[in-house]
């Protein structure tokens, strides 16, 4: 029978918490802690079964422990969609919905009557449609991990949707290329949303970052990742092990170039793109500054915006496409224009043939997989992109402290780390007026993307040397 407060709770936490509640019985497991624990450590800003090193005012619980990443995703994911989500999200039902799972040799007695008290839980497995018991079961197999509510509801989902139409494709596609051919700008394009950051400067965006674009018969997950470049730092480092990670996971691999490249930027990383045996689509970017004329495939008819120099050099669009068709045989290449919407939705279609059918893996109305800590942290980071030149902007990392969402403001106290003493004064300028004005362009940013007015505090502060420090990668979230 299930617990008289289980009717208060929506019917997917319901089911979560059912899974968590009959751990023993089913799969000999022990839940870790008591409730008056648990509650105890969700006072310290942390949940049962977190490590205590981890700190939740850094990026790194946004990016790096999965357990970390569920927990954090609460209300917050709905302001960015924009949408009203279900109740379960809610940050006292999640805490009391994630468990953490150790193994154990056999129950006590002191279990075996708790669990007769119970009662009735296995019956009402039975009953479970043999889907979620796959699911079920493949999480209650990795002893001491964290029971992630939100991916096991992730990966049970479409299960309730009888509506799927026959054929539906989900699939991963990771964005590859080297920095500043308008990766991010294609991403926000083609999943209609300003999801990562753009500026004019190469090597803004740091981390892999998920887009989720669903249609009525595919949901295509899209992964931008960071610009392929040779490191020079230990950040460099991590910043390439997300893109080879990425595209492990990738059904499809595009790969964005633009009419001035001539190779590469890496390689390595090239040939192992090309080792990998995924699918390849080449979209070759920012060919709304050739002339057209609307014919040819390649947008309306317009005048060519490039020098006559520059235009000899980089020659018609059929010599650049064919550039591209020579080095990489077998791939489709696609002429494109991120910034104008030309020929992305060809390119879509194109990207689906390339994923495989099944399930939605999000819901219809998700757009990213990102806590909004994270999209908050990265809006104020390119403020500084936008506000400081040279090597500022690359020396500078954001953490955020406070994120509190009251009813009628939201407050965030953010750090700006700096890695030498004499950034920091640049930083703040003179009498204040440098870090007042990135606090001015962040919290119009920060409003426009939240949907509410934001008291936003900045502070400054120095990790000497953070870009080539193991220790602190690890705590931003760059290395594991």
């Amino acid at each position: 029978m299930i617990p008289s407060y289980y009717p208060h709770l929506s019917k997917a936490l319901a089911l979560s918490c059912l899974l968590c509640y009959t751990i023993r019985r089913t799969q000999g497991f022990a839940l870790s802690s008591s409730c008056a624990s648990r509650q105890n450590n969700c006072r310290r800003g942390r949940p049962s079964g977190a490590p205590a090193a981890v700190d939740f005012g850094s990026r790194a619980a946004a990016v790096a422990p999965e357990w970390a990443t569920g927990w954090r995703a609460d209300e917050v994911r709905a302001r960015r969609i924009g949408r009203q989500r279900e109740a379960w999200r809610s940050p006292s039902s999640r805490r009391c919905a994630s468990q953490t799972a150790t193994a154990a040799e056999g129950d006590t007695d002191e279990e075996e009557e708790e669990e007769e008290e119970e009662g009735g839980s296995e019956e009402l497995f039975d009953e479970l449609p043999e889907e979620i018991e796959e699911v079920r079961g493949a999480f209650l197999d990795r002893p001491g991990q964290m029971l992630d509510v939100d991916k096991i509801l992730r990966e049970t989902e479409h299960i309730e949707h009888d509506d799927i139409p026959e054929g539906f494709r989900t699939g991963y596609v990771t964005i590859v290329g080297s920095p500043n051919v308008g990766k991010s700008t294609l991403m926000n394009n083609m999943i209609g949303d300003r999801l990562s950051i753009v500026t004019p400067k190469a090597g803004t965006t740091r981390h892999r970052i998920t887009g989720i674009m669903t249609g009525d018969d595919f949901q295509m997950i899209y992964q931008d990742t960071p610009g392929v470049l040779t490191p020079a730092y230990m950040l460099h480092e991590g910043m390439m092990n997300f893109v080879q990670e990425a595209m492990g996971d990738a059904d499809a691999i595009l790969f964005v170039t633009d009419l001035f490249e001539t190779d590469f930027a890496n390689t390595q990383i090239f040939e192992r793109m090309l080792a990998a045996g995924k699918p390849i689509v080449v979209a070759v970017n920012k060919v709304d500054l050739l002339p057209s004329d609307g014919k040819s495939g390649d947008g309306p008819e317009r005048p060519g915006l490039l020098a006559a120099g520059t235009q000899k050099e980089v020659g018609s669009l059929t010599d650049v496409l064919g550039k591209w068709e020579e080095r990489l045989p077998g791939a489709t290449v696609l002429p494109i224009s991120a910034l104008e919407g030309i020929n992305t939705v060809d390119l879509a279609g194109e990207l689906k043939k390339h994923i495989p059918e099944g399930p939605p893996l999000f819901g219809t109305d998700v757009m990213s997989d990102k806590p909004q800590r994270f999209f908050a942290a990265e809006i104020i980071r390119e403020q500084i992109f936008g506000s400081f030149s040279q090597e500022i902007p690359y020396s500078c990392e954001v953490l955020l402290g406070k994120f509190k969402e009251r009813m009628v403001e939201t407050v965030i106290d953010a750090t700006i780390v700096v890695s030498q003493e004499s950034q920091k004064g640049m930083v703040i300028g003179k009498k204040g007026a440098k870090i007042k004005e990135v606090g001015i362009k962040a919290r119009v940013a920060l409003e426009e993307h939240l949907g509410t007015r934001v008291n936003l505090r900045l502070n400054v502060k120095v990790d000497k040397n953070w870009r080539r420090k193991k220790t602190s990668l690890k705590e931003y979230g760059y290395m594991s």
